[in-house]
């Protein structure tokens, strides 16, 4: 079998045949077609007998059913269907059958119709009948048009060829012609394939098939399917399939039999072959030809010759296919000669287009070059699949840098380069340039200068940046730095030794200048000093203050800069500046003088002083031309402190010395509250303390006594009965209050006192007793824990052959002349449990395998012994231990006892310790600035994250081992500590580290200075944050003082002196303080004389004579030195009872300071009172307590002790009508009776004074009876 021209096909459809149930009669010639699912077969010819039946075939149940006969017969039929309905026309006869109602219609036939071999087609709607044979041999080309609608017949156009026993479709609104006769006499078998289209009523020849007549032809999914037929008188089983798309023809598989003058319907995608003539008869099978068509697909990525790089690791090949079949696919790909596919993709539902991703594929594994991607796809019914190949190019190769080369102005930077790239060659837009922050667009320029202006000598990075096409960057980059600027100098702000020189170019702030004066003869340094060395300096804020220049004198300045890389400009303009008038010296002779209200400070004149000023209590006041001042306003007894300074055009001058001045106190109050207490042979004077007195004076039956800072006072030596008169006036530097009121009293007419200072002292197995002997006594009886027994004349007692750890009581009473006193008050005392003890304060410290102990040393202790998990060890003298080589978080006790020689104390309580999970972080460090801290540490292994201990502060959540602490004040110390944490737990806290941030600039310690004739002590206030401080004293540095003030010693009086001063902490060394002047002080006055003092339980009172020229007066209290203004007496008040306090005074004038006098040690009185009461049998007294300048009066506690043979109490508070004799609080006063044992009172008072005041007065008066004649003891306790 031959083609026609342009008939070669890429791939063949696949067919396959079933043979289904069979027809009725046995013909040939008949008509089949398909409606609604159904083949209705109609006529043909049985031997030369026409057919008229018609039949209808159902493919689901593979069953047939005879359905109405036409009319008429109908010779060598051709048949259409439009709208469900069969057309069926034979020569001039024209029928339709509607299958919905089994019925046959003649319809009006064609005007004009040939005698046979003519074709029909539907198309949009319409009948069309071509071809065929007029009277005899005689092939017509006529085409006519019939509408169903309208039942007109139209002539259309002739075909270009004509044709007899030919096959007619319909495809997309067009109808196809094929194969057939053609010729004159003579009829020639054709392949011929016309195309007509009813919208232009044309004919298009296209694609020759193979060359057939008397077949049959059917349509499915817009492809003609051709079957059967007779060439060259044989009948043929061949099945050729017609694509109108592609203009192209594919030969199928042949039938399974000889298929000629046979018909066909194509329903469900499937041909049902009826019918046919082979040769040797006619038959009525019926075949079944399913068919399935190859895959469809376009290569959507990647497209042909297209680039790669390596950095395409995810590129995914796509295709978009589809399979008129609805076939499952199989669709895969290949790189270059593979054989197993990169990847394989299975679709279903493929009627529809579907878009095919395949795994990516990582370019970077390929080698660089060309290579090939093959895609194949394939249904169930395809031998051979569809294949496509793409080819693409990997590039790995990055372009190849020329020569690069950078050059700067002061303010631009030019970049000048090239590349080349010999595989895909360069990008269109190839460069891109970055020239600090400025970054250009990609472009093809070889050459860029920056567009901003630039800092002069500033670095910046200067990168060139070339590319290919795939996107490959090679980077050339350096840091350049642009050229310094010309400074462009400026002098400002003179004074009398300064000069402000200050630039203003554009130069960045690191950047170096050489600064010359007096014709380069000298140059400035960085702390602005004058060097004959040339200097380079940098300038904070464009600006540097010359100093140590001459006042009144003309100073010209030239510089010049250079940039990081030591490129230097050219000198800049010189600029010119005068100094100041030197400016005056410190104001000399300066006095204050004081009222209580106001102090006058008057100074001498300075030379060449145009104003002076004055600093009052740290406010500085203008007094123009004045030399004295006036403060007023101010409180009485209050310090102020001044200093002076004058000032020319040369601005002001250094500070005096400062002076303290204190304005006098106002004149005390009278003393109020007088009262008198008598006994026998003395009488005791109390009274309020008065608020600001400094002493008080006490008339004696018309006798005049200083009393000192004391208000009570003692009268002795009285004869009992007799009658005496006071009054009390308070004194201070003020003046003298008025006498108070008289106060009169009678010493009482005339028993063993309790003994007093009862202690013990307990040892393992006995408790040692001692008290005071009492005067007078003739033995003692001491009761043992309720047991009295006579101890002789001894007073001290020793209880032996005690149990360790048992309590005992103890009470002692004296007696006399066969008179017992009252027992002492009860002592409880119990013996030691353990002589020498068990260690305290065992503690541990853990980490994931040691745990460390440690325990306080016992005193006289020679070993430790230490329990491990239930095993002891013994561990020597040390007093701590490290448990090594243990698991992480196991559990583990310990307990520790001390020995000496063969004794050893009791176990510690059990500790039991956790070691944890991880190990502690080691290595900890913090590096910081002024506001931020960033902090590091050694990674641990196992741990999931950290947390931080900032300042108490719990930071959690950390991954690395770094963390950065921001926000912190400046100069300030912070603790930190790092532990690891994972899911099972955590390790120990590391060792606290204390760090602190850096010193704000300019903060620096503030100096000042206490001169004296030959020392010097500066002090500065604290630097927060600051762990140590370095002095500069007179040009030598002393590192590393703690305190916060340095003396200078054996210095020469009126000598000149600098120091400077500057914090240090654990960021380093802070900026050096102001230079500070100051001066020692001229020879002073003399030492004062004939200091004395005087005391009382809680004060004393220490005067001295007043010294000739002195002004003011200092005294040192127990270290501390205060300015005692022009008072030559100070009273020491708050003291407690029996304390030692120790001063020395020193005089002061303006030309300078004595030396201290003589220490002076004084004791206050003991708290303990005894006194001694002559009374007689049956007598009554009031025993009045007073206390003195007592602060906090709520929390002492007094008591009184007396031998209950001496004495009867009768009342225990006088200030009451009624009698008071049991504990508790005595109502109306303010006063609590805790104790009332037989010889023993101990009571408190709640007082009104606020915890801030001093309390002065009568404590109590308690009523007593005397038992006997004659003299007795009672003890008064304060504590």
């Amino acid at each position: 079998m031959r083609f026609g021209q342009n008939n070669t096909a890429s791939a063949a459809a696949y067919s396959t045949w079933v043979q289904k149930a069979s027809g009725a009669t046995p013909r040939y010639n008949q008509v089949s077609v398909a409606i609604n699912g159904k083949m209705y077969v109609f006529g043909g010819d049985s031997g030369f007998q026409y057919n008229h039946d018609l039949w209808e075939y159902n493919p689901v149940t593979d069953t047939w059913l005879q359905k109405a006969t036409c009319p008429a017969t109908l010779v060598g039929p051709c048949a259409a269907v439009v709208d469900g309905k069969m057309y069926v026309n034979s020569y001039r006869d024209f029928y339709v059958y509607d299958p919905a109602t089994d019925k046959w219609t003649i319809l009006s036939a064609c005007p004009k119709i040939s005698s046979g071999g003519r074709s029909m087609a539907s198309v949009n709607g319409k009948i069309y009948i071509f071809g065929g044979n007029y009277s005899g041999d005689f092939i017509t080309s006529d085409l006519w048009e019939y509408d169903p609608q309208s039942t007109i017949w139209t002539n259309k156009a002739n075909s270009p060829v004509p044709l007899v026993n030919q096959t007619a479709v319909g495809i997309n609104g067009k109808m196809y012609v094929y194969g057939g006769q053609t010729g004159d006499k003579d009829w020639r078998i054709t392949g011929c394939l016309m195309e007509y289209d009813p919208l232009t009523n044309k004919w298009t020849t296209k694609s020759y098939g193979p060359a057939s007549r008397e077949h049959s032809a059917v349509v499915i999914n817009g492809k003609m399917y051709v079957c059967g037929g007779l060439y060259n008188d044989v009948y043929v089983k061949g099945m050729h399939e017609y694509d109108p798309a592609t203009n192209k023809w594919i030969q199928m598989a042949d039938a399974p039999f000889v298929v000629g003058n046979n018909s066909a319907a194509a329903i469900n995608n499937k041909i049902y072959v009826f019918g046919s003539a082979n040769g040797h008869g006619m038959t009525n099978s019926l075949w079944e030809c399913s068919i399935s068509t190859p895959p469809s697909y376009t290569v959507n990525s990647p497209s042909d010759n297209m680039t790669f790089s390596e950095k395409d690791t995810g590129f995914i090949p796509r295709i978009t296919i589809s399979d008129i079949d609805n076939d499952t696919l199989s669709c895969r790909y290949y790189i270059d000669s593979e054989t197993t596919p990169r990847d394989t993709k299975t679709l279903t539902n493929t009627l529809a287009a579907q878009t095919v991703n395949f795994n990516s594929l990582d370019m970077s594994t390929l080698s660089e070059g060309t290579h090939t991607i093959r895609f194949e796809a394939d249904d169930i019914g395809i031998t051979t699949p569809v294949t496509k190949t793409v080819s693409f190019n990997l590039d790995k190769s990055y372009p190849v840098m020329g020569a690069v080369t950078v050059s700067t102005t002061t303010n631009t930077v030019t970049i000048l380069g090239s590349a080349t790239d010999s595989f895909t060659g360069m990008d269109s837009n190839p460069y891109r340039y970055t020239i600090g922050s400025e970054v250009s667009p990609w472009g093809n320029a070889t050459t860029y200068t920056s567009q901003n202006n630039l800092i002069s000598n500033m670095m910046y990075e200067a990168k060139f940046e070339a590319r290919d096409t795939v996107g490959h960057i090679s980077t050339s980059s350096q840091n350049v730095y642009t050229k310094a600027d010309v400074p462009d100098l400026a002098v400002n702000n003179a004074s009398s030794y300064t000069l402000d020189v200050s630039t203003s170019d554009n130069n960045s702030d690191s950047t170096q200048y050489q600064i010359s004066t007096n014709n380069s003869s000298q140059y400035v340094t960085q702390e602005g000093t004058l060097t004959a060395t040339p200097v380079w300096i940098t300038l904070t804020n464009k600006k540097v203050t010359v100093t140590g220049l001459s006042p009144e004198q003309t100073y010209t300045f030239t510089a010049k800069a250079r940039n990081a890389e030591n490129i230097e400009t050219v000198a800049g303009s010189s600029v010119s500046g005068t100094t100041l008038i030197a400016p005056p010296g410190s104001p000399a002779n300066i006095i204050a003088t004081a009222t209580d209200k106001t102090i006058t400070v008057s100074w001498d004149a300075s030379s060449g002083a145009i104003g002076y000023e004055i600093e009052v209590d740290g406010t500085v006041v203008n007094t123009d031309t004045a030399t004295v001042y006036t403060h007023v306003g101010i409180n009485s007894g209050t310090p102020h402190t001044y200093r002076v300074r004058a000032r020319n055009a040369g601005g002001p001058g250094n500070w005096s010395a400062p002076i303290t001045k204190s304005t006098l106190p106002a004149s005390p109050d009278i003393p109020v509250n007088l009262n008198a207490v008598p006994l026998s042979t003395s009488v005791t004077v109390t009274w309020n303390n008065v608020s600001g007195a400094t002493g008080y004076d006490i008339e004696v039956d018309g006798a005049l006594v200083n009393n000192g800072p004391n208000t009570n006072y003692i009268h002795n030596s009285l004869t009992p009965g007799t009658h005496h008169t006071y009054r009390v006036r308070s004194i201070n530097p003020g003046g003298k209050s008025e006498w108070s009121g008289y106060v009169n009293t009678t010493t009482l007419l005339d028993t063993v006192p309790v003994p007093i200072n009862i202690s013990a002292t307990p040892s393992l197995n006995s408790i040692a007793l001692t008290w005071d002997k009492v005067g007078g006594a003739s033995g003692y009886e001491i009761s043992v824990d309720g047991v009295a027994f006579d101890n002789g004349t001894r007073t001290t007692y020793t209880h032996s052959n005690l149990a360790p750890g048992t309590q005992h009581v103890y009470r002692v009473r004296a007696k006399k002349s066969g008179v017992a006193s009252e027992w002492s008050a009860a002592v409880v005392s119990a013996t030691l449990t353990n002589e020498f003890g068990t260690p305290l304060n065992l503690k541990a410290n853990a980490d994931n395998s040691s745990i460390v102990l440690s325990w306080n040393p016992v005193a006289n202790a020679t070993g430790y012994e230490v329990e491990v998990d239930g095993v002891a060890t013994d561990n020597g003298d040390e007093t701590t231990c490290i448990h090594n080589g243990l698991l992480p978080n196991t559990t583990h006790t310990y307990r520790v006892r001390a020995k000496r020689d063969a004794e050893i104390s009791e176990w510690t309580e059990p500790l039991a310790v956790n070691t944890f999970l991880l190990q502690t972080p080691k290595e900890l460090t913090a590096n910081s600035d002024e506001t931020s801290m960033t902090i590091n540490w050694q990674p641990i292994e196992g741990a999931t994250g950290y947390e931080l201990d900032f300042d108490g502060s719990v930071i959690t959540g950390i991954s690395e081992t770094t963390y950065l602490a921001g926000g912190l004040e400046q100069n300030s110390q912070h603790e930190i500590k790092v532990r690891a944490v994972s899911e099972g737990g955590t390790s120990n806290w590391s060792n606290a580290l204390i760090k602190s941030t850096k010193f704000t600039s300019g903060n620096v310690p503030k100096v000042s200075a206490i001169a004296k004739k030959t020392s010097i002590s500066v002090m500065w206030n604290k630097i927060d944050g600051a762990t140590s401080y370095d002095v500069e004293a007179d040009g030598a540095v002393t590192s590393n003082v703690n305190a916060l003030t340095y003396t200078s010693k054996g210095l020469q009086a009126g000598t000149k002196h600098t120091y400077r001063v500057r914090a240090n902490n654990s960021s380093g060394a802070g900026d050096w303080g102001s230079v500070f002047t100051v001066s020692t002080l001229p020879q002073g006055p003399v030492i004062p004389s004939n200091v004395v003092s005087s005391s009382n339980m809680t004060s004393i009172l220490i005067s001295w004579d007043k010294v000739t020229g002195a002004e003011e007066y200092e005294i040192e209290v127990d270290g501390l030195i205060i300015d005692n203004g022009t008072g030559t007496s100070c009273l020491h008040k708050g003291l407690s009872p029996d304390t030692t306090h120790t001063y020395k005074v020193r005089a002061r004038s303006v030309s300078g300071i004595s030396e201290w006098s003589t220490p002076m040690i004084i004791k206050t009185l003991n708290s303990v009172q005894t006194y001694d009461i002559t009374s007689s049998a049956g007598e009554e007294f009031d025993l009045i307590l007073s206390g003195s300048d007592i602060q906090d009066l709520n929390k002492y506690t007094f008591s009184i002790q007396y031998d209950t043979k001496d004495f009867d109490l009768l009342d225990l508070c006088g200030f009451t009508p009624k009698t008071d004799t049991q504990e508790g609080d005595i109502y109306g006063t303010d006063i609590t009776v805790k104790q009332v044992a037989p010889g023993t009172i101990v009571f408190v008072k709640k007082g009104s004074a606020q915890s801030w005041q001093v309390w002065s007065g009568i404590v109590n008066s308690i009523r007593l009876r005397a038992k006997h004649d004659g003299p007795a003891e009672i003890t008064y306790t304060i504590q």
